[in-house]
């Protein structure tokens, strides 16, 4: 029986997830009388890729505000190539461990293109035991398990064969269309599982200026005061859908089909603008995002504090000036939603801030958002404001590229000291002793960091003595033995 839980519950612990996953493929195994239906390494492999990729998607499916009033559990687009390339097997093989997951009832598929892009779902027990019962463990000699479990009573996607996919496929020249998938939908999963809050009322649809805010943020409307959106804030205003109606329109999704639309991309799928009126409302888009962002942060920054109408709507105006910068930088959807996603982290920068220094309050929002006050407190030495997570957000990327280079290094200097030729290469050969020292050398030397090389080339220098030095290697072309 499906247990009903709040979002704010859920957790998710990998190494909890992977003992679960272990725990179950040998449960399998001992259930089945022919070998060729054992989960072996090589599938298991590409079910570890896959989960760690599809973890990583759930949690960004938290925070976008596509998914807030919709029931469609977000799904992974990939195809064969790139699992090859992180499990290191061909395309056919991959093909064949996905086939084989889908019967254990651990992965449902559907298959996009003539099956060269595919969308995935991992069965939600994997990842949320305390909340689905476990996949039935049956003999696949004897019967083929339906994807997951059939008492979950959810609308998954159809468990399509190579048969059955060419069939569909041969009359659509070569895409599915979503009268033929069934995608899985988080209502009927969990009742009330919640992504993200995104509460907006009617707005007006139409927009005039590029570089304005939309009509129902303070700077379009009448004596600079504006209207919370949901307002009747001007002439032609008409009565729109909610946002959750606006965002399934975007992405495509039938109500009473639940379909989404046809067309792989990697990780989840970015919302796209379909018929009329979605295809010119980019800007209506922008103003769902800094709704949502502010939805999101209120209650976790001023949960005490009783926000007015007229206060919210200068905090909006100060948030799509400051915050998101109008979204000038770049004007796409995409690019949106990424920078929607980065101001979050930002947010949980400021919080961790918080809690480790013992704050027991944040200043005024107006004054926290605001790029003319962080200036004046940059000047001043204080670190209160919003725009100081950035620097640090900063200086964790710079942090992690370090630790990838540092790793990189070692790497190179574990290969060429023990001349173990790396992996991956296409004819298999071996490699000598100078031909790794001239292999590393160009793989860093392309990450645009000469002290990454100099570090390398005195590291050689050092493990090698009574060697030629690294100056005195002959150059030769990487394609010769």
């Amino acid at each position: 029986m499906t247990k009903v839980h709040p979002m704010s519950n859920v957790r998710i612990i990998e190494k909890e997830v992977f003992t679960r996953l272990h725990q179950h493929v040998r449960s399998h195994n001992e259930s089945q009388t022919k070998l060729r239906h054992h989960i072996r390494l090589g599938s298991l492999l590409t079910l570890e890729a896959i989960l760690v990729q599809y973890i990583k998607r759930f949690r960004e499916a938290t925070y976008l505000p596509e998914f807030a009033d919709s029931d469609i559990l977000p799904s992974y687009y990939t195809n064969r190539r790139r699992l090859a390339d992180l499990t290191k097997c061909c395309p056919k093989t991959i093909f064949n461990h996905i086939n084989l997951l889908v019967d254990a009832g651990l992965v449902a598929k559907v298959w996009h293109g003539r099956q060269h892009d595919f969308e995935l779902w991992i069965n939600p027990w994997i990842i949320l035991a305390d909340y689905y019962d476990k996949p039935t463990i049956c003999n696949l000699s004897a019967q083929i398990p339906p994807p997951f479990t059939p008492n979950m009573r959810q609308s998954l996607p159809l468990k399509s064969s190579y048969d059955t996919s060419e069939s569909h496929n041969s009359s659509k020249g070569g895409v599915e269309s979503g009268e033929n998938l069934g995608v899985p939908r988080l209502s009927e999963l969990l009742p009330h599982f919640q992504l993200a809050v995104l509460n907006t009322s009617d707005t007006e649809d139409t927009l005039e200026r590029r570089d304005a805010p939309p009509t129902g943020l303070p700077e379009t409307s009448e004596g600079g005061q504006g209207a919370r959106p949901g307002e009747n804030s001007g002439t032609n205003s008409t009565d729109q859908n909610k946002a959750g109606e606006r965002l399934k329109g975007r992405l495509g999704i039938d109500d009473k089909a639940g379909q989404p639309a046809t067309g792989a991309t990697e990780g989840l799928r970015p919302p796209q603008p379909v018929a009329a009126p979605f295809q010119s409302s980019l800007r209506d888009f922008y103003k769902e995002l800094v709704v949502a962002f502010w939805d999101q942060v209120q209650p976790q920054l001023w949960p005490d504090d009783l926000i007015g109408d007229r206060h919210s709507n200068q905090i909006l105006n100060i948030l799509w000036r400051d915050v998101f910068g109008s979204f000038a930088s770049d004007p796409t959807e995409k690019a949106a939603t990424e920078l929607y996603l980065t101001r979050l982290k930002q947010i949980e920068k400021a919080l961790a801030h918080a809690r480790r220094h013992r704050w027991t309050s944040f200043m005024p929002p107006k004054l926290y958002f605001s790029l003319e006050h962080y200036k004046a407190q940059k000047q001043s030495g204080q670190k209160g404001s919003f725009w100081f997570t950035y620097e640090w957000l900063q200086d964790d990327v710079q942090k992690q590229q370090r630790l990838d280079k540092d790793r990189i290094l070692e790497k190179a200097l574990y290969s060429f000291i023990h001349e173990k030729a790396p992996r991956g290469l296409k004819d298999g050969r071996q490699m000598g002793r100078i031909e790794l020292y001239h292999y590393w050398r160009n793989r860093l030397h392309k990450l645009s960091d000469q002290s990454l090389v100099d570090r390398f080339d005195a590291s050689v220098a050092a493990a090698m003595p009574g060697r030629p030095t690294t100056t005195q290697f002959p150059k030769q072309p990487l394609n010769q033995r």
